[in-house]
Protein backbone atom coordinates (compact mmCIF):
# COMPACT_ATOMS: atom_id res chain seq x y z
CA UNK A 1 0.00 0.00 0.00
CA UNK A 2 1.24 3.46 -0.90
CA UNK A 3 1.94 5.91 1.84
CA UNK A 4 -0.01 9.14 1.72
CA UNK A 5 1.67 11.80 3.79
CA UNK A 6 2.81 10.67 7.24
CA UNK A 7 -0.17 8.43 7.97
CA UNK A 8 -0.76 4.97 6.55
CA UNK A 9 -2.26 1.59 7.53
CA UNK A 10 0.43 -1.04 7.32
CA UNK A 11 -1.81 -4.14 7.39
CA UNK A 12 -4.89 -2.82 5.59
CA UNK A 13 -5.10 -5.78 3.17
CA UNK A 14 -5.13 -8.34 5.98
CA UNK A 15 -7.69 -6.25 7.86
CA UNK A 16 -10.00 -6.09 4.83
CA UNK A 17 -9.54 -9.81 4.17
CA UNK A 18 -10.73 -10.66 7.68
CA UNK A 19 -13.83 -8.50 7.27
CA UNK A 20 -14.57 -10.19 3.94
CA UNK A 21 -14.27 -13.58 5.62
CA UNK A 22 -16.64 -12.49 8.36
CA UNK A 23 -19.14 -11.28 5.75
CA UNK A 24 -19.05 -14.64 3.94
CA UNK A 25 -19.56 -16.52 7.20
CA UNK A 26 -22.61 -14.38 8.01
CA UNK A 27 -24.04 -15.01 4.54
CA UNK A 28 -23.71 -18.76 5.16
CA UNK A 29 -25.56 -18.34 8.46
CA UNK A 30 -28.42 -16.51 6.74
CA UNK A 31 -28.75 -19.29 4.13
CA UNK A 32 -28.76 -21.85 6.93
CA UNK A 33 -31.41 -19.88 8.81
CA UNK A 34 -33.66 -19.59 5.79
CA UNK A 35 -33.51 -23.37 5.30
CA UNK A 36 -35.15 -24.08 8.67
CA UNK A 37 -37.10 -20.97 9.64
CA UNK A 38 -40.16 -21.93 7.57
CA UNK A 39 -40.68 -25.00 9.75
CA UNK A 40 -40.27 -22.88 12.87
CA UNK A 41 -42.87 -20.37 11.67
CA UNK A 42 -45.52 -23.05 11.09
CA UNK A 43 -46.47 -22.79 14.76
CA UNK A 44 -46.85 -19.00 14.86
CA UNK A 45 -50.16 -17.44 15.82
CA UNK A 46 -51.63 -13.95 16.02
CA UNK A 47 -52.21 -12.23 19.34
CA UNK A 48 -55.80 -11.23 20.00
CA UNK A 49 -55.83 -7.51 20.72
CA UNK A 50 -57.68 -6.47 23.90
CA UNK A 51 -57.99 -3.26 25.91
CA UNK A 52 -59.74 -4.55 29.04
CA UNK A 53 -58.28 -7.01 31.53
CA UNK A 54 -59.71 -8.39 34.77
CA UNK A 55 -56.53 -8.46 36.79
CA UNK A 56 -54.08 -6.18 38.59
CA UNK A 57 -50.32 -6.29 37.90
CA UNK A 58 -47.10 -5.57 39.75
CA UNK A 59 -43.90 -4.86 37.78
CA UNK A 60 -40.50 -5.70 39.30
CA UNK A 61 -36.99 -4.46 38.53
CA UNK A 62 -33.74 -3.69 40.32
CA UNK A 63 -30.58 -1.60 40.14
CA UNK A 64 -27.11 -1.64 41.66
CA UNK A 65 -24.15 0.70 41.95
CA UNK A 66 -20.60 0.19 43.17
CA UNK A 67 -18.60 2.71 45.15
CA UNK A 68 -14.90 2.34 45.91
CA UNK A 69 -11.89 0.74 44.29
CA UNK A 70 -10.10 -2.57 44.58
CA UNK A 71 -10.90 -5.46 46.90
CA UNK A 72 -11.79 -5.15 49.73
CA UNK A 73 -12.32 -1.36 49.73
CA UNK A 74 -15.65 -1.12 47.99
CA UNK A 75 -19.34 -1.51 48.61
CA UNK A 76 -22.39 -2.18 46.48
CA UNK A 77 -25.83 -0.77 47.10
CA UNK A 78 -28.73 -2.71 45.64
CA UNK A 79 -32.27 -1.41 45.22
CA UNK A 80 -35.37 -3.25 43.99
CA UNK A 81 -38.79 -1.84 43.26
CA UNK A 82 -42.27 -3.25 42.72
CA UNK A 83 -44.84 -0.94 41.11
CA UNK A 84 -48.55 -1.38 40.54
CA UNK A 85 -49.17 1.34 37.93
CA UNK A 86 -52.95 0.96 38.22
CA UNK A 87 -53.10 2.17 41.83
CA UNK A 88 -49.66 3.81 42.17
CA UNK A 89 -48.43 1.48 44.92
CA UNK A 90 -44.65 1.22 45.23
CA UNK A 91 -42.53 -1.13 47.37
CA UNK A 92 -38.78 -0.47 47.67
CA UNK A 93 -36.10 -2.73 49.17
CA UNK A 94 -32.39 -1.99 49.74
CA UNK A 95 -29.29 -4.05 50.46
CA UNK A 96 -25.59 -3.34 50.94
CA UNK A 97 -22.62 -5.63 50.32
CA UNK A 98 -19.00 -4.92 51.25
CA UNK A 99 -16.04 -7.24 51.91
CA UNK A 100 -15.14 -4.83 54.75
CA UNK A 101 -18.05 -6.37 56.69
CA UNK A 102 -16.99 -9.64 58.28
CA UNK A 103 -20.01 -11.66 57.13
CA UNK A 104 -19.62 -10.38 53.56
CA UNK A 105 -15.85 -11.03 53.64
CA UNK A 106 -16.48 -14.65 54.68
CA UNK A 107 -18.98 -15.09 51.85
CA UNK A 108 -16.68 -13.44 49.29
CA UNK A 109 -13.77 -15.67 50.29
CA UNK A 110 -15.96 -18.77 50.10
CA UNK A 111 -16.81 -17.88 46.51
CA UNK A 112 -13.12 -17.23 45.80
CA UNK A 113 -12.15 -20.62 47.20
CA UNK A 114 -14.68 -22.28 44.91
CA UNK A 115 -13.14 -20.79 41.78
CA UNK A 116 -9.43 -20.28 42.42
CA UNK A 117 -6.99 -22.79 40.98
CA UNK A 118 -3.77 -21.42 42.40
CA UNK A 119 -2.24 -20.45 45.73
CA UNK A 120 -2.53 -16.76 44.95
CA UNK A 121 -5.73 -15.03 43.93
CA UNK A 122 -5.62 -13.56 40.44
CA UNK A 123 -7.37 -10.37 39.41
CA UNK A 124 -9.66 -12.49 37.22
CA UNK A 125 -10.64 -14.57 40.28
CA UNK A 126 -11.59 -11.45 42.23
CA UNK A 127 -13.52 -10.05 39.27
CA UNK A 128 -15.43 -13.28 38.71
CA UNK A 129 -16.28 -13.66 42.40
CA UNK A 130 -17.52 -10.09 42.51
CA UNK A 131 -19.65 -10.67 39.42
CA UNK A 132 -21.23 -13.81 40.89
CA UNK A 133 -22.12 -12.02 44.11
CA UNK A 134 -23.48 -9.04 42.19
CA UNK A 135 -25.85 -11.21 40.12
CA UNK A 136 -26.95 -13.23 43.12
CA UNK A 137 -27.60 -10.30 45.47
CA UNK A 138 -29.49 -8.36 42.80
CA UNK A 139 -31.66 -11.33 41.91
CA UNK A 140 -32.37 -12.01 45.58
CA UNK A 141 -33.53 -8.47 46.28
CA UNK A 142 -35.81 -8.48 43.23
CA UNK A 143 -37.36 -11.78 44.32
CA UNK A 144 -37.83 -10.52 47.89
CA UNK A 145 -39.68 -7.40 46.76
CA UNK A 146 -41.78 -9.61 44.47
CA UNK A 147 -42.67 -11.78 47.49
CA UNK A 148 -43.81 -8.67 49.35
CA UNK A 149 -45.96 -7.56 46.42
CA UNK A 150 -47.84 -10.89 46.39
CA UNK A 151 -49.54 -9.82 49.62
CA UNK A 152 -51.25 -7.02 47.68
CA UNK A 153 -52.44 -9.19 44.79
CA UNK A 154 -55.55 -11.34 44.51
CA UNK A 155 -56.46 -14.50 42.63
CA UNK A 156 -55.90 -14.16 38.90
CA UNK A 157 -53.52 -11.17 39.15
CA UNK A 158 -50.06 -11.17 37.53
CA UNK A 159 -46.52 -10.37 38.59
CA UNK A 160 -44.15 -9.26 35.80
CA UNK A 161 -40.40 -9.39 36.37
CA UNK A 162 -37.60 -7.95 34.25
CA UNK A 163 -35.70 -11.00 33.07
CA UNK A 164 -36.21 -14.71 32.61
CA UNK A 165 -37.73 -16.62 35.51
CA UNK A 166 -35.10 -19.32 35.03
CA UNK A 167 -32.43 -16.67 35.72
CA UNK A 168 -33.94 -15.97 39.13
CA UNK A 169 -34.40 -19.68 39.80
CA UNK A 170 -30.72 -20.31 39.02
CA UNK A 171 -29.38 -17.41 41.07
CA UNK A 172 -31.53 -17.75 44.21
CA UNK A 173 -33.42 -21.03 44.05
CA UNK A 174 -34.61 -21.02 47.66
CA UNK A 175 -36.13 -17.54 47.56
CA UNK A 176 -37.53 -18.06 44.07
CA UNK A 177 -39.22 -21.33 45.03
CA UNK A 178 -40.82 -19.48 47.95
CA UNK A 179 -42.11 -16.83 45.51
CA UNK A 180 -43.37 -19.49 43.11
CA UNK A 181 -45.22 -21.36 45.87
CA UNK A 182 -46.85 -18.16 47.15
CA UNK A 183 -48.00 -17.30 43.64
CA UNK A 184 -49.41 -20.78 43.06
CA UNK A 185 -51.28 -20.76 46.38
CA UNK A 186 -53.05 -17.53 45.38
CA UNK A 187 -53.42 -18.44 41.68
CA UNK A 188 -51.18 -15.51 40.66
CA UNK A 189 -49.27 -15.84 37.39
CA UNK A 190 -45.63 -14.80 37.49
CA UNK A 191 -44.13 -13.68 34.17
CA UNK A 192 -40.51 -13.06 33.17
CA UNK A 193 -40.03 -10.64 30.27
CA UNK A 194 -36.87 -11.33 28.27
CA UNK A 195 -35.45 -8.55 26.11
CA UNK A 196 -32.39 -10.32 24.69
CA UNK A 197 -33.38 -13.71 23.22
CA UNK A 198 -30.02 -15.39 22.80
CA UNK A 199 -31.21 -18.90 23.73
CA UNK A 200 -31.36 -21.89 21.37
CA UNK A 201 -34.82 -23.38 21.80
CA UNK A 202 -36.09 -23.38 18.22
CA UNK A 203 -33.51 -25.49 16.36
CA UNK A 204 -30.39 -27.59 16.74
CA UNK A 205 -28.39 -25.28 14.49
CA UNK A 206 -25.53 -23.10 15.65
CA UNK A 207 -27.87 -20.11 15.53
CA UNK A 208 -29.59 -18.30 18.38
CA UNK A 209 -33.35 -17.82 18.42
CA UNK A 210 -32.70 -14.11 17.86
CA UNK A 211 -30.90 -14.89 14.61
CA UNK A 212 -33.69 -17.22 13.52
CA UNK A 213 -36.61 -14.89 14.27
CA UNK A 214 -35.33 -11.38 13.52
CA UNK A 215 -37.58 -9.93 10.84
CA UNK A 216 -39.58 -13.16 10.52
CA UNK A 217 -42.57 -12.27 12.72
CA UNK A 218 -45.05 -9.49 12.03
CA UNK A 219 -46.22 -7.17 14.81
CA UNK A 220 -48.63 -9.11 16.99
CA UNK A 221 -47.38 -12.56 16.00
CA UNK A 222 -46.01 -15.07 18.49
CA UNK A 223 -44.64 -18.60 18.83
CA UNK A 224 -45.62 -20.61 21.90
CA UNK A 225 -43.32 -23.28 23.36
CA UNK A 226 -45.24 -25.25 26.00
CA UNK A 227 -42.19 -27.29 27.06
CA UNK A 228 -38.90 -25.58 26.10
CA UNK A 229 -35.84 -27.82 26.11
CA UNK A 230 -33.81 -25.63 28.47
CA UNK A 231 -36.55 -24.30 30.75
CA UNK A 232 -37.79 -27.25 32.78
CA UNK A 233 -41.04 -26.39 34.56
CA UNK A 234 -41.67 -23.29 32.43
CA UNK A 235 -43.39 -22.43 29.16
CA UNK A 236 -42.17 -19.73 26.81
CA UNK A 237 -43.48 -17.33 24.17
CA UNK A 238 -41.61 -15.41 21.48
CA UNK A 239 -43.53 -12.26 20.65
CA UNK A 240 -43.05 -9.36 18.28
CA UNK A 241 -44.72 -6.54 20.18
CA UNK A 242 -43.47 -3.45 18.28
CA UNK A 243 -41.93 -2.15 15.07
CA UNK A 244 -38.57 -3.50 16.22
CA UNK A 245 -37.92 -6.58 14.03
CA UNK A 246 -36.27 -8.39 16.95
CA UNK A 247 -38.94 -10.11 19.07
CA UNK A 248 -38.95 -10.30 22.83
CA UNK A 249 -39.90 -13.35 24.87
CA UNK A 250 -41.57 -14.18 28.15
CA UNK A 251 -41.65 -17.29 30.30
CA UNK A 252 -44.30 -18.47 32.77
CA UNK A 253 -44.61 -21.50 35.04
CA UNK A 254 -45.96 -24.44 33.02
CA UNK A 255 -48.84 -24.76 35.51
CA UNK A 256 -50.11 -21.42 34.16
CA UNK A 257 -49.37 -22.00 30.47
CA UNK A 258 -53.07 -21.78 29.57
CA UNK A 259 -52.84 -18.02 30.22
CA UNK A 260 -50.16 -17.34 27.61
CA UNK A 261 -52.58 -15.80 25.11
CA UNK A 262 -54.05 -13.46 27.74
CA UNK A 263 -50.58 -12.39 28.89
CA UNK A 264 -49.42 -11.84 25.30
CA UNK A 265 -52.48 -9.61 24.73
CA UNK A 266 -51.68 -7.63 27.88
CA UNK A 267 -48.04 -7.14 26.86
CA UNK A 268 -49.15 -5.92 23.44
CA UNK A 269 -51.59 -3.50 25.08
CA UNK A 270 -48.97 -1.90 27.34
CA UNK A 271 -46.13 -1.73 24.79
CA UNK A 272 -45.30 1.32 22.70
CA UNK A 273 -45.35 0.15 19.07
CA UNK A 274 -42.62 2.59 18.04
CA UNK A 275 -40.28 1.36 20.80
CA UNK A 276 -38.10 -1.69 21.22
CA UNK A 277 -40.94 -3.99 22.33
CA UNK A 278 -40.62 -3.79 26.12
CA UNK A 279 -43.78 -3.02 28.17
CA UNK A 280 -43.81 0.66 29.10
CA UNK A 281 -44.37 -0.11 32.78
CA UNK A 282 -41.15 -2.15 32.93
CA UNK A 283 -39.35 0.85 31.45
CA UNK A 284 -41.06 3.03 34.06
CA UNK A 285 -39.91 0.89 36.98
CA UNK A 286 -36.42 0.72 35.42
CA UNK A 287 -36.20 4.54 35.42
CA UNK A 288 -37.46 4.88 38.98
CA UNK A 289 -35.28 2.18 40.51
CA UNK A 290 -32.03 3.18 38.78
CA UNK A 291 -29.26 4.26 41.15
CA UNK A 292 -26.78 7.03 40.31
CA UNK A 293 -23.25 7.67 41.58
CA UNK A 294 -24.39 10.94 43.15
CA UNK A 295 -27.14 9.15 45.03
CA UNK A 296 -24.76 6.46 46.27
CA UNK A 297 -22.21 9.01 47.51
CA UNK A 298 -24.95 10.87 49.37
CA UNK A 299 -26.15 7.63 50.97
CA UNK A 300 -22.61 6.66 51.94
CA UNK A 301 -21.79 10.02 53.48
CA UNK A 302 -25.07 10.03 55.39
CA UNK A 303 -24.02 6.93 57.34
CA UNK A 304 -20.20 7.03 57.16
CA UNK A 305 -17.91 9.79 58.42
CA UNK A 306 -16.82 11.83 55.38
CA UNK A 307 -13.07 11.49 56.08
CA UNK A 308 -13.39 7.73 56.44
CA UNK A 309 -15.51 7.58 53.29
CA UNK A 310 -12.89 9.45 51.26
CA UNK A 311 -10.06 7.32 52.70
CA UNK A 312 -11.61 3.96 51.84
CA UNK A 313 -13.93 4.56 48.89
CA UNK A 314 -12.56 7.38 46.72
CA UNK A 315 -9.93 6.16 44.22
CA UNK A 316 -7.30 8.76 43.42
CA UNK A 317 -8.09 8.53 39.70
CA UNK A 318 -11.51 10.03 40.47
CA UNK A 319 -9.73 13.27 41.37
CA UNK A 320 -8.30 13.70 37.85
Amino acid sequence: MKRQGKEFIKNLDDFKRKFSGLNEKLKESILLRDSVVLDVLKSKETVKEKSEFNFSPFFIDGSLMKMGGNYPNFFYIFRSLAINPFNGQRIFMYDLFSPLLSEDRIYFERILNEIKRREEYLLSDLTYAEERIRYERMAKLEVLVAIDSVDFLKEGDILIMDGSLTHFQKQVSKEFDDLLNRCKSKDITIVGVIEDIYGRELSNLDLSDKELLTGKLSIGEMIFLPYPKKKHGFSMVYLRSSNDPIPIAFDIPSDFKDRYREIASFIMFITEKRGRGIPMFLDMVDREVKLTEKEIRLMGKQFIDERIFETFFTPKRRLR
